[in-house]
């Protein structure tokens, strides 16, 4: 979600470069499905359901049900959020930064950043393979090191800075 509130509070403040590291463009719901799903695959069905229920709630429709450990009330206000959109009416050089092993998003969130920004010259998109949702070097080859490793890689550092400096 912080990439999502930082494209909005962009698009409000006078920026001129935005770096959104390990974030979404797809709908929250989207998101807390899928890692729902791959917790507990054998209820997708109900996480399906839930997931339809808050994209579809309304200010009109919200009575205080609760999907996702948040109101219908919330995301009848979220659902108002579309960060492809935002981004894409705005002027503001952007550095986009997925990790392939983040575990809180999934390929689709990498999927669709290229797709609707692999011919925008503001936008600048990377894929790095070791990094978690933190920012932190992990060993994808022991899943636990997300939880271990507490290094922020230097070079992601200097990434950052190279960003900033341009």
């Amino acid at each position: 979600l912080g990439g999502q509130v930082a494209v909005s509070l962009a698009e409000q403040e006078a920026v001129k470069g935005l770096i959104l590291f390990n974030s979404t463009a797809r709908h929250l719901a989207e998101i807390a499905k899928d890692q729902y799903c791959a917790a507990d695959p054998v209820n997708e069905i109900y996480y399906q359901q839930y997931m339809e229920a808050a994209m579809n709630a309304t200010k009109d429709t919200a009575k205080g049900y609760y999907y996702y450990g948040c109101s219908d009330f919330y995301w009848a206000d979220y659902n108002g959020i579309s960060t492809l959109d935002t981004l894409k009416k705005t002027d503001i050089h952007t550095l986009i930064i997925n990790s392939r092993f983040d575990r809180q998003i999934f390929e689709a969130d990498i999927d669709l950043w290229q797709s609707e920004f692999e011919k925008d010259d503001k936008v600048t998109f990377m894929i790095l393979d070791d990094i978690s949702h933190f920012g932190y070097q992990i060993d994808t080859n022991d899943v636990a090191s997300v939880y271990k490793n507490v290094e922020f890689p230097d070079d992601l550092a200097d990434i950052f800075a190279r960003f900033c400096i341009e």
